[in-house]
This record gives C-alpha cells, sequence and structure tokens, in this order.
C-alpha cells in the first residue's frame, strides 16, 4: 500500500472517530424519559449486564485507544471497519469494602453484582460517589427474580462536557468491565434546576436449577437531574419558645459541635453558588427519642457533578456529624 492510500485509511478513520464522537455529544435530551432497548438476553451467554458507570467527558481509557488505533497501518477497508468496530473497554478493579474502580475511568458506579465467592445464588447493590436518591428492591416474579436498582445524579448547570452513561458487565468468575460506547447526556440547552433526564437498562438471563428454567431480570434506571451546588451551610439551633439559641456556619468535611441541651429544633441554611438559598427545619415530633436526623448537602465536584454528603444531627448526642 502507497502512502497516499495509507493517509487515505487514517483520515478515514480520523473521520469517522470525529463522526462518532459528534454524535454523542450532540445528542441533548429535553427533559424526557429514554427507554434503551435491552442490552442483553444473558441466556447462554458469559457475560450479564450488572451496572451503569456514569462519567464526565472523554476518558483516558478512550484516548489511549484512539491513539493506538491511530497509529495502526490498515490494509484494506475491512481492516479499517473491524479496528472501528472493537469496543472501548475498561477493566474493573475490586477495592476493599466492596469499592469497584476501573482502569483510566473516573466515575460512579451503580448496580446489581453477584457474590463473588458464594453457594447460593445470591446479589447485592452498590453505588457510589455522585449517586443519590437510590432506591434498590428485589421481587419475585413468574418466570424468576427481578431486581432493580435506580438512581439520581446531579449535574452543575454550566457543566460543558456530556454525561456519559456506559454499561457495565460481569463475567462468570465475577470480574467486571465498563463498555465505553453509549452516548451521552449534554446539559446545553436545558439548564433550569431540577430537568430530568432519564434512562433505563435492562438485561434478561435464564440459568437451570434442578432441572427447571428460571429467567431473571435487571433493570437499572439512572437520572442526571440538573442542581445548583451549595457554597455553604449554617445550622441554626432554637428552642421550643422559638428563640434563636445558636447559629453557626458549618464547614465542608467532618467537624464535631455540641448541640444546646434546650435545643427543640434546627434549621438547615444553605447559601447557593447562585445566591438562592433553601431553608429546610427539622423537630423531634413524632419521632422516637434520641432519634438521628440527616440531611443531605450538595457540593461541587471536580468533574461538574455534585458530590452529595449527609449531615446528621441528634439532640442526645453531643456533636453534629458531616461525612460523605
Amino acid at each position: 500500500m502507497n502512502a497516499e492510500t495509507n493517509s487515505f485509511f487514517k483520515g478515514t478513520y480520523m473521520n469517522k472517530k470525529l463522526l462518532l464522537l459528534f454524535m454523542a455529544f450532540c445528542l441533548q435530551a429535553q427533559g424526557c424519559m429514554l427507554a434503551k432497548p435491552e442490552l442483553q438476553d444473558a441466556s447462554g451467554a458469559e457475560d450479564m449486564l450488572c451496572g451503569i458507570l456514569a462519567v464526565v467527558g472523554e476518558q483516558e481509557a478512550q484516548r489511549l485507544h484512539w491513539e493506538q488505533q491511530e497509529n495502526e497501518t490498515f490494509h484494506t477497508l475491512k481492516e479499517l471497519e473491524e479496528s472501528l468496530a472493537v469496543s472501548v473497554q475498561a477493566e474493573g478493579i475490586r477495592g476493599p469494602e466492596r469499592k469497584i474502580t476501573f482502569e483510566g475511568v473516573e466515575g460512579s458506579l451503580i448496580g446489581i453484582l453477584k457474590e463473588e465467592e458464594s453457594e447460593q445464588p445470591a446479589v447485592y447493590f452498590v453505588h457510589d460517589g455522585a449517586f443519590t436518591e437510590v432506591k434498590a428492591n428485589t421481587s419475585a416474579t413468574d418466570e424468576g427474580t427481578k431486581n432493580h436498582i435506580s438512581g439520581v445524579i446531579l449535574a452543575e448547570p454550566n457543566l460543558s462536557e456530556p454525561v456519559y452513561l456506559y454499561p457495565v458487565y460481569q463475567r462468570r468468575d465475577g470480574s467486571l468491565y465498563a463498555v465505553l460506547e453509549t452516548c451521552g447526556f449534554r446539559m446545553g440547552g436545558v439548564h433550569d434546576e431540577g430537568a430530568v433526564y432519564a434512562q433505563t437498562f435492562n438485561s434478561r438471563f435464564t440459568k437451570e436449577i434442578h432441572g427447571k428454567k428460571e429467567t431473571d431480570s435487571v433493570e437499572i434506571e439512572v437520572s442526571v437531574k440538573m442542581a445548583v451546588p451549595v457554597e455553604k451551610i449554617s445550622l441554626l439551633e432554637y428552642s421550643e419558645e422559638h428563640e434563636l439559641l445558636r447559629e453557626r456556619e458549618i464547614p465542608r468535611g467532618t467537624l464535631t459541635a455540641a448541640l444546646q441541651e434546650e435545643t427543640a429544633y434546627v434549621m438547615v441554611e444553605e447559601k447557593k453558588e447562585d445566591g438562592s438559598t433553601k431553608r429546610s427545619i427539622y423537630d423531634w415530633a413524632g419521632r422516637q427519642e434520641g432519634a438521628e436526623i440527616a440531611h443531605l448537602v450538595n457540593y461541587a465536584g471536580e468533574d461538574g457533578l455534585l458530590m452529595p454528603e449527609s449531615l446528621a444531627f441528634s439532640p442526645t448526642k453531643s456533636h453534629v456529624s458531616l461525612e460523605r
């Protein structure tokens, strides 16, 4: 193959890459629910859909893949097409306390995983990082078992990069990998706080137990919601006579501070980055004595996604704790 033809194939590859990226970046959901077709009917298949990895923008694993492809020489159009058809994958790495990361990818995982070492079939639900409002359940059906999990990702209104939702698969040996080839939600166009973009991922797989076939299903729903980050919060303590006992700012991180013994209820005041203020009032009426109350604070993250942190306080404890 001469240099001119080789240059054509490389140029064709780059044009195809740019076209694919353009299509992904230009997907702008207008506050609607997108129902994704079933990613997999895993009857007899090795791998099964088990999670969704939410990331912002292009990842290191993708850049390395593109660089490797750009340096390759394609002698035929078929070789080029086969190269373009190869999925970019990132292997999962299991850490302590069921923490899972992926090579070359910075993101947050939500999913339904099978126990790695269990004689009895069992699953457990996972979510980390930016996911909030997580709900999970398992129910029995006439066919088998249905596992469902849903969660919300909060994104800043001025986020310029797309939010990608990558499917994660689990092999029979328990290992995981993410496939980095789905389209993303771009935040341009609709910047109202609370606007929601949602996508549902489904998978079905058949197993045989004592000669009887059962079909289990997995459903994972991920919503991307616009939200303005909290800049600072204040905690106000009031007596039963509605007298302000104390007001203080709660810094981001972990804080220990005593509550007044006379405190009957508290107000959490959030100052947001757009100048707005949100106030939430909590009391212990109708609650068990000494019950802990949790308030979710949505701070800005490093990649344009908000990082929820839980503020917990109790009238019978001697501290207020702010933890991730």
